[in-house]
């Protein structure tokens, strides 16, 4: 049965539930004969997901869905999934299960915000071989909120083509668009990104922020923001610029596509959500 079974998402919370049958769940999947390719869930501590796992050396892409409560009783040995090389899940799940860089070039570490020291230890991982990287920065509001680009500072992702950063933008936001930023880092002949998306959350109130507690305010401060990046950086051919609710579970509300003309203009077009790129499609 489902002998010719390729992708799986498995959207069971049984493992929080009912950790009885998502065992039996698990065990039956390992006796079926099926070769994934892709396989997609929630996880907790049964081990068995890693025995599960072990019998599936043909998975390219691993989706661990929402930030991981529970973990498995023990790490990936370093003969699990082999060919890895899409990756969804949290930074704490990384570090203590993964472990490992495998072959992944694509990582997805959105579910939960990371502050600067734990994107650090992720990089020292698997920086060197990621062609994508997503992720959500964790930003203290008493602190200025670094700018997006600021990861690829040091030459830790050589090869990075595609980079997604999600931001929370309350007290510190104003340094983002600090129009004397060093970006002498952008000119770095290791810095190879090609597309930029940057994605946040304001919130903002009017006799604090002023300009940036409107839409208009805020688009243009990051017109000059990614004009000046695009200009540093002239491998860099796209800057996605997003805005999602604050109160509407980060529903999408405004994208904006800056890029250069070949007479070095910079162009400004709107983008509805299905338009914006995917770390995974890169």
């Amino acid at each position: 049965m489902l002998n010719n079974l390729k992708d799986l998402d498995l959207d069971l919370t049984t493992c929080f539930e009912k950790p009885e049958l998502h065992h039996k769940v698990l065990q039956t999947l390992s006796n079926c004969a099926f070769r994934l390719e892709s396989y997609s869930g929630y996880v907790g501590s049964d081990g068995e997901f890693v025995r599960f796992l072990k019998r599936q050396p043909g998975i390219e892409s691993l989706g661990i869905k929402d930030a991981v409560l529970d973990f498995p009783d023990q790490s990936f040995p370093q003969d699990v999934l082999p060919r890895l090389k899409f990756l969804q899940t949290d930074y704490d799940f990384f570090l203590s299960i993964v472990r490992h860089p495998r072959m992944i070039t694509h990582l997805d570490l959105s579910s939960w915000p990371m502050d600067d020291h734990e994107v650090d230890n992720i990089l020292q991982v698997v920086g060197g071989q990621l062609v994508s990287f997503k992720y959500a920065k964790d930003s203290d509001p008493e602190f200025p909120v670094g700018q997006p680009s600021h990861v690829l500072r040091g030459g830790a992702l050589p090869r990075l083509k595609f980079l997604d950063v999600g931001d929370f933008m309350e007290n510190g936001h104003k340094s983002c668009f600090d129009l004397q930023a060093d970006l002498e880092y952008m000119t770095d002949p290791t810095v190879s990104l090609e597309r930029l998306v940057w994605s946040t959350v304001w919130e903002t109130y009017p006799h604090r922020d002023g300009a940036f507690d409107e839409l208009n305010g805020r688009l243009a401060f990051a017109r000059i923001w990614a004009d000046r990046v695009l200009r540093a950086r002239r491998s860099l051919r796209e800057i996605y610029y997003i805005e999602r609710d604050l109160i509407y579970n980060e529903a999408f509300e405004t994208g904006v596509l800056f890029t250069l003309s070949a007479d070095g203009t910079l162009l400004q077009q709107d983008r509805k959500e299905q338009e914006i790129p995917v770390w995974s499609d890169v």
